[in-house]
């Protein structure tokens, strides 16, 4: 009897601790994150990390949300957006793997976009910064190259048309200079200084042209003083002198 009731209690006791190890493993089964909660739990640590300008660690999330999961758009362009601060080289490489999986998803039409513009810029600074640096060093060709290489990967940048534009006009292609800055003008439209710029470029083959703009910079200074003191008073005397002789805005 005894034995026998010894070995119902070590059963009773067998089962109860299997059930317990079995609910154990349910229990951590249940509470293990799929690879896409992980991928967005990492994206979000990623964001916090980007606020924090810790680049580098929010790279590292970035990196394994999409490892855990290769459709998770956002964190390619954001991992893309952070290597601008770390690395232009690794920048570029990341806005290309961006636009590559991407390209077909319709609800990154708008992001697209705006990583076609980050690739351009990238594209651009290296043809840029050399068009500068002949430029100032007097080689007009050669820096007007460079800007139109640098104007092809991002079209709409307005310090690279402003200065295409004075390269043209140190070199004294006016023409040339005015297209530029009719571009930039057309992006910026209230921008006084662009027209300052092109009113100097069209005084040396269109007064009439160059007489109207000084006359809107003059009208429009009332509302929108962004000029300085020195080139309003220069725009005024210009003004003058070309209505004293006969060109009229």
């Amino acid at each position: 009897m005894g034995i026998e009731i010894a070995f119902g209690k070590g059963r009773w006791m067998y089962w109860t601790i299997l059930l317990a190890v079995l609910v154990a493993v349910v229990v951590v089964v249940a509470k293990r994150k799929s690879p896409e909660e992980i991928a967005r739990q990492r994206l979000t640590w990623g964001d916090e990390a980007f606020k924090g300008k810790d680049y580098e660690q929010a790279i590292a999330f970035y990196k394994t949300a999409i490892n855990n999961d290769p459709t998770l758009w956002s964190a390619y362009f954001n991992l893309a957006l952070a290597y601008e601060y770390v690395d232009d080289g690794k920048a570029l490489a990341a806005w290309e793997k961006y636009l590559e999986v991407a390209k077909d998803e319709p609800s990154q039409k708008e992001w697209l976009a705006q990583a076609r513009d980050h690739r351009g810029r990238l594209r651009a600074g290296p043809h840029f910064t050399r068009a500068v640096d002949l430029n100032e060093g007097g080689d007009y060709e050669r820096a007007r190259e460079e800007y139109k290489a640098a104007l092809e990967w991002s079209p709409e940048n307005l310090d690279i048309l402003r200065r295409a534009a004075a390269n043209e006009a140190a070199a004294g292609d006016y023409a040339a200079a005015a297209q530029y800055y009719e571009k930039a003008l057309a992006l910026a439209p209230y921008s006084i200084n662009i027209k300052y710029d092109l009113g100097r470029a069209y005084e040396n083959f269109d007064k009439g042209k160059a007489a109207a703009l000084y006359g809107e910079i003059l009208e429009t200074y009332k509302t929108n003083p962004g000029i300085t003191t020195e080139k309003l008073k220069d725009a005024q005397r210009r003004y003058v002198s070309l209505r004293r002789e006969g060109y009229r805005d």
